[in-house]
């Protein structure tokens, strides 16, 4: 595809070159070629040697378009955004949350959607950027609380944040529209002067309109610093300046200080190096890979700070007597079945793990260096002690090294001023070194402490495994190094969140929505 543009005696000139000249360097002009006139046509149809000529506002071109219009540019915009919702329509029947987040995600920052914004002037494409955000809340809302209420504002702009900022990475199209013409005038600026000639026309008013308005948000740029900005890096500069905004706003600020801490736990928790790598799961029963829209949803209010409960009663676990608080906080910590079934999923998922690496795996593996347990037998019913088996035992750089993990909550009655990510997971593996390394080691057993929070931060030692997990799978079934990565962190993830999502589910009060 060739442009043209000059003025009119000068294009026809070119065109009926072209069209002589042309065909034997191998350039033949379409038969679908046609001029368009910014200013208007001048001259008379004889004069244009038969070349189609289009009298409309505005024309097409390479997916935007080209127009003084607003009228027309806008028309254009809104046919963008028509298509975008039928596909958004469609994707909501599938009834799975789980994997509408996934396409969502996919699909809404379509190149065609991010093209849109950064060949259009925010100013002029307004009516379709607010159709659009409108189309995206209704989404999400229908996906994390269905009919619920409780998802504002606040959960709105969460959401939309990117993963490693604890959103979602749904990118709502009015926050691309701030940055994302503005990088690309910037960065396309030299290429255009070397087309426009030596003295190539200022740039428009729209294009410092949209400067000054997103350096309203982000803080000013010398001229210097903003040719240097690329598309990610002021969108980075955004992001951040909207978290902070966020961290601070009022739906945190005015709750108790014992409460915002665990906000602000929760948030800094989930931007962590794989926290949040259960987002890109893809569902799939094989791996256990698969949440009930409840569980979902338990999971997607436990992260955006929405609330589940009434806070106006005790546990429903049978002999606790703790408050249930609004948010579900004590339904982490408290102690019972499900809390097994937390840990019981995190197990039997690092040992699919394994035993896709070869590792030659043995479950609930009877040892006797890890302390003893009292259980009642499913038969009598009578408590028995007996020694309690190794989560996972395999042959790791000595065959027959035990594995124990744990999944513990950073969610403490009493928060700390400071919270450190990751301070609980580390403690839960010093501790499970402390109690059992010198025992296991007595015994001939090799000790790995596999630890992580329940947002799914990874105690070092654990980072560590699942890396060497990962490394063997590239081995064991040639797997690119990138599928074994996504592969053994995105398991473990899911399986940390499904058994949080179960442990809220169990605590529920029925005559509340959930």
């Amino acid at each position: 595809m060739i442009t043209v543009c000059g003025s009119q005696e000068s294009i026809l000139h070119i065109l009926q070159y072209l069209k002589e000249a042309g065909p034997q360097d191998g350039l033949h002009i379409s038969s679908k070629t046609v001029l368009w006139f910014p200013a208007g046509r001048t001259f008379s149809a004889g004069t244009l040697n038969g070349w189609s000529v289009v009298d409309s506002a505005g024309v097409q071109l390479l997916g935007g378009s080209v127009s003084t219009d607003q009228n027309y540019i806008n028309s254009v915009a809104l046919a963008r955004v028509l298509k975008c919702q039928q596909s958004t329509e469609l994707m909501m029947h599938l009834r799975d949350p789980q994997l509408q987040l996934l396409l969502l995600r996919a699909c809404l920052g379509s190149t065609k959607v991010v093209h849109l914004l950064r060949t259009s002037p925010p100013c002029l494409i307004s009516p379709a950027i607010k159709q659009m955000e409108s189309c995206l809340r209704d989404t999400l809302r229908s996906i994390i609380v269905g009919d619920g209420p409780w998802f504002d504002d606040f959960q709105f702009d969460l959401a939309t944040l990117p993963i490693d900022m604890s959103g979602l990475g749904v990118y709502n199209p009015a926050d691309i529209s701030n940055f994302a013409y503005v990088a690309s005038m910037v960065g396309t600026q030299g290429l255009q002067d070397r087309i426009m000639g030596v003295e190539p026309p200022p740039l428009p008013v729209e294009f410092h309109r949209s400067l000054e308005s997103l350096q309203s948000i982000i803080g000013p740029l010398s001229d210097i610093e903003l040719p240097q900005q690329t598309q990610s890096t002021l969108a980075k500069m955004f992001y951040d300046k909207k978290r902070s905004w966020l961290v601070s706003s009022p739906y945190i600020t005015s709750r108790p200080v014992a409460l915002q801490r665990r906000f602000l736990a929760i948030l800094e928790s989930t931007r962590q190096p794989h926290a949040s790598d259960f987002l890109f799961a893809l569902p799939n029963e094989g791996l256990c890979q698969v949440m009930t829209s409840m569980e979902f949803r338990a999971v997607m209010a436990l992260r955006l700070l929405i609330p589940k409960f009434s806070g106006l009663r005790l546990c429903s676990r049978k002999n606790c007597t703790a408050p249930m608080d609004a948010f579900g906080y004590h339904a982490i910590c408290c102690v019972g079945k499900q809390m097994f079934q937390r840990h019981e999923l995190v197990a039997d998922a690092l040992h699919m793990l394994a035993f896709d690496a070869k590792l030659q795996p043995q479950r609930n593996a009877p040892v006797q260096c890890l302390g003893l347990i009292r259980r009642r037998s499913p038969t009598t019913g009578i408590l028995v002690t007996k020694y309690r088996p190794a989560d996972v035992l395999l042959n790791w750089d000595r065959p027959r090294t035990c594995v124990d993990s744990t999944v513990v909550s950073p969610i403490l009655a009493t928060m700390p001023v400071k919270f450190v990510p990751g301070a609980a997971a580390l403690a839960a593996q010093n501790l499970k070194y402390a109690k059992h390394d010198d025992a296991c080691a007595a015994a001939g057993y090799p000790f790995i402490a596999f630890a992580v929070d329940a947002f799914g931060v990874l105690a070092p030692d654990s980072l560590s495994m699942l890396k060497r997990l990962a490394a063997l799978l590239q081995i064991t079934k040639m797997y690119p190094e990138y599928l074994a990565h996504q592969l053994v962190f995105r398991r473990i993830s899911f399986a940390i969140h499904l058994g949080v999502a179960r442990q809220l589910i169990a605590r529920r009060e029925h005559d509340l929505y959930f």
